[in-house]
């Protein structure tokens, strides 16, 4: 694996969000985003080992039709759209709790 910069490393937040914690969907390790498109009901295929949040969120409509949809553009875009609303959802929240802790 290449990478460039500096390794960021993710850390869940302290936040509650029911019985887990909230945690960016960039920070995801690879059971936890297959746990949540079979949650979101979203077909795809075997998520290879080497995929995870960080890699996912970096990805293409284009390119996740090729590693998660066997070809299949509109699930693709079902979930490329879906992960940036759930990456905007939690970043919504998270924003307003470090508002209310600086309060």
């Amino acid at each position: 694996n290449i990478t460039e910069g500096n390794v960021r490393t993710c850390f869940p937040s302290s936040l509650k969000h029911g019985k887990s914690k909230l945690v960016a969907p960039k920070c995801w390790t690879n059971d936890q985003l297959a746990r949540w498109l079979e949650k979101k009901r979203i077909s795809f295929t075997k998520i290879p080992d080497d995929v995870d949040g960080r890699v996912v969120m970096h990805m293409s409509a284009i390119q996740l039709r090729a590693r998660l949809c066997d070809g299949n553009i509109q699930i693709a875009d079902n979930i490329f759209k879906a992960l940036r609303n759930e990456s905007d959802r939690v970043d919504l929240i998270l924003r307003e709790e470090r508002k209310k802790a600086r309060r």
